[in-house]
């Protein structure tokens, strides 16, 4: 419901659209909208959801190297 797949995401409450823009789908689905009721193609869409992609593999990878780290100094794993 948050990255607007069924319908555009001006009608979502204020809310809603805050967490939206925070979900590189989001601008995929309003991208692909754009193309098919105006035949217009932005690039600027897909570059947002890029970047907000790779923003979020680069946290997920550091959150895993920390966990990682921690675990290998407490001993929970055997991770050599």
């Amino acid at each position: 419901p948050f990255s607007a797949v069924y319908y555009p995401l001006y009608v979502l409450p204020d809310w809603v659209q805050k967490i939206a823009h925070m979900l590189p789908m989001t601008y995929v689905f309003e991208g692909m909208r754009m193309v098919i009721l105006n035949g217009t193609f932005s690039w600027d869409y897909i570059m947002k959801s890029a970047v907000l992609s790779l923003f979020y593999l680069t946290l997920a990878i550091l959150l895993f190297l920390f966990v990682c780290e921690k675990s290998r100094e407490k001993g929970y794993a055997r991770l050599e």
